[in-house]
């Protein structure tokens, strides 16, 4: 029996944003919706709304969701991401964020989803500051 596994899930998090960015409904769906098409995303739906000064999005994929929400008062955002396409540039997508979003520091988790019984699911954990980000 072959070990397969069915995606990828991503926890993400950029903290100190620039709060004018954080809280502008517009600039995030243009931020997350460009950042979907530079990792090779095609965007089939997009939902995104302000509930007092934060910014809630969905942006749904052919084959992957990705879910932004974001903390005007924190400077924070936080981006989920399920894909069971692989040959998605999901680092490029996560730089284009932290750059767009001003962000001072990004962390994010990997998993393996859907694996089967003889691979162990696992986490990868990654976490840089502004200084580190590519074309600064």
């Amino acid at each position: 029996m072959a070990i397969r596994q069915l995606g990828l899930s991503y926890h993400v998090e950029y903290t100190n944003c620039e709060k004018d960015l954080v809280n502008n409904l517009n600039q995030m769906k243009e931020l997350m919706l460009e950042a979907c098409r530079i990792a090779g995303v095609k965007i089939v739906h997009d939902f995104f709304q302000v509930h007092h000064t934060n910014v809630s999005g969905v942006a749904l994929g052919a084959d992957s969701h990705f879910n932004l929400h974001s903390n005007t008062d924190l400077k924070y955002v936080g981006l989920e991401i399920f894909t069971s396409q692989f040959d998605l540039k999901i680092q490029s997508l996560i730089d284009f964020l932290a750059e767009g979003l001003k962000a001072q520091q990004v962390s994010w988790q990997k998993y393996h989803r859907g694996t089967n019984s003889q691979l162990k699911p696992f986490r990868e954990n990654h976490s840089v500051s502004r200084s580190e980000f590519p074309n600064c």
